[in-house]
């Protein structure tokens, strides 16, 4: 009777963990169509000419506004394309002290290195590789970024006629996974498509890029080790594991398609509704 009236209250917990982490995928995935959307039609615009390159500063102020979590969006054009006596050129829209600006690019966009964006290469990366995700990054202001970048091609170009770069804030994302409570002991983790940890309520395993399967080394856990692998490879799942101290943990993740993220709840046994102490004595 007690063992299952335990599994009972196990299986509720599972079920609350999954019912939340659902949520956040569902709310971080809502984020993600958006940003996507928002370059694919700046980018069909440039094409279909219904974009004015004079009216680019206008168009990427107003669609950085409509976003809370949009930072920054840059569209830099491929040499001499804007212009023929030109090299470079491209404009950026930013959000600085609460405010948004429109300006040039000044830097040099195709050198590695040269760009204040949390990926430095977005241009080179997304000629080089087309559409898609830079890694998240921890800045030195202790906020996580990631960049969405998508080539762009003008009517009558083969080649890509420049790239949009626009940078997603997860200020907000982290606050809410920081907020996913499962008991007393229970905690929220966001992780990497490398299976680095993008938020950990232990901010150094964060700062120092730590992934699930390095905390795993260094406890000489198997059991967490094998679930850092199921991680990458599924794209949900359940799973628990004992530390040192001989605590049990339950784990429920779930892959966000397109970035490949996960977002984590993990408990434990002190984590679970009260009644249980009784049951396993």
């Amino acid at each position: 009777y007690r063992y299952s009236s335990y599994q009972k209250i196990v299986n509720q917990t599972i079920s609350l963990a999954q019912a939340k982490v659902n949520t956040e995928v569902e709310s971080i995935q809502q984020n993600i169509f958006e940003i996507e959307k928002i370059a694919s039609m700046i980018a069909q615009d440039l094409h279909a000419g219904t974009l004015k390159k004079q009216d680019i500063p206008i168009r990427i102020l107003r669609d950085l506004k409509e976003v809370p979590d949009l930072e920054n969006i840059s569209i830099a054009f491929a040499p001499f394309t804007y212009d023929p006596q030109k090299r470079l050129a491209g404009f950026e829209a930013k959000k600085r002290e609460g405010t948004a600006q429109t300006n040039a690019i000044e830097y040099d966009y195709m050198v590695k290195g040269e760009s204040p964006l949390v990926d430095s290469d977005w241009y080179n990366r997304t000629i080089k590789s087309g559409p898609g995700w830079s890694e998240t990054r921890y800045t030195e202001d202790e906020q996580t970024k990631a960049v969405y970048s998508v080539p762009f091609y003008l009517i009558g170009t083969a080649e890509p006629a420049g790239v949009i770069a626009i940078t997603y804030n997860l200020g907000r994302v982290i606050d809410s996974i920081k907020n996913i409570e499962i008991g007393k002991m229970g905690y929220g983790t966001l992780i990497a498509a490398d299976g680095s940890l993008i938020y950990h309520p232990l901010d150094q395993y964060v700062k120092e890029r730590l992934t699930l399967a390095d905390l795993a080394r260094e406890s000489n856990n198997q059991d967490l080790n094998e679930l850092a692998q199921s991680m990458l490879k599924n794209d949900a799942g359940t799973a628990t594991y004992t530390d040192h101290i001989k605590i049990d943990y339950w784990t429920v993740y779930k892959k966000i398609p397109r970035v490949g993220w996960n977002v984590v709840a993990t408990f434990t046994s002190e984590s679970l509704p009260l009644p249980l102490a009784k049951l396993r004595k």
